[in-house]
């Protein structure tokens, strides 16, 4: 079991690795909808930094998913395989990234 995570983490490589971990905090630190800013103080990361960085990540995403369907293309099949996990990981993120974060921004929009 922890020889297989090593894999998949080895697999990932850490910039990678580092993505998905920003992309998961990311998630888990949105604010409610309709919240009041906090401009000190460690509430500041949820309530400013967090949706500042939500539309970054969600590019850096896609970004990485382009990037891997290139370097997949010519690659052996065992590779293949391994870039297309990492296309989906990638895909998947994004889009639990969007559904977690649209009503933040649906509120945001409607409020101006």
């Amino acid at each position: 079991m922890i020889s297989e995570v090593k894999h998949i983490l080895r697999a990932f490589g850490p910039l990678r690795f580092f993505l998905i971990l920003l992309v998961i905090a990311d998630i888990v630190l949105r604010p409610e909808p309709g919240s009041r800013l906090v401009y000190e103080g460690w509430q500041m990361v949820s309530n400013l930094l967090a949706p500042v960085m939500s539309p970054i990540l969600f590019m850096l995403l896609l970004l990485d998913s382009i990037m891997a369907m290139v370097y997949r293309s010519d690659k052996p099949v065992e590779v293949k395989a391994r870039y297309l996990i990492i296309v989906m990981v990638n895909i998947g993120l994004a889009i639990i990234l969007i559904v977690r974060w649209l009503p933040f921004f649906m509120e945001i929009s409607t409020a101006y």
